[in-house]
């Protein structure tokens, strides 16, 4: 189960809470609407989501990610207290990658890249195989 949130169209603070299939199926299971609550690390709701989920579907949840929020970060440890819940929780990989990336920065990595890529014959002929034709660089936010 992965639980984000976000602002919808009407700039009004959301919740989701989808599950994915060991088939890569993905299935929305609640959304959640945080106006006018403070954003904490009360967990009751979700563990509410998660025994729906399991009773709707037929399916054990056995991991719940989550963003890296502190608030979020301390209702996983909060849900894994539990008795009632057998889950492993973690924070999202992908965003901890982009912070640590961030965090070790090297001005001239892009530069690199191109170079290495562009005077590189195996790392080229392995990218015009692979139907690059250019490399597109990843731009700051």
């Amino acid at each position: 189960m992965s639980l984000d949130g976000w602002s919808n169209v009407h700039n009004e603070p959301v919740i989701c809470a989808a599950i994915t299939t060991p088939g890569s199926d993905a299935y929305l299971v609640d959304t959640i609407d945080t106006s006018g609550y403070a954003h904490t690390a009360e967990y009751s709701r979700i563990c509410k989501i998660i025994k729906d989920c399991e009773k709707k579907f037929g399916c054990r949840v056995q991991r719940f990610i989550t963003d890296n929020a502190a608030n979020v970060a301390r209702m996983r440890r909060e849900l894994e207290l539990p008795e009632d819940v057998d889950l492993i929780s973690y924070g999202c990989s992908p965003h901890l990658l982009y912070i640590l990336a961030k965090d070790i920065e090297i001005a001239t990595i892009q530069e690199q890249v191109v170079k290495y890529f562009r005077n590189n014959h195996i790392a080229s002929s392995a990218f015009k195989s692979a139907g690059g034709h250019r490399l597109v660089m990843p731009q700051d936010e």
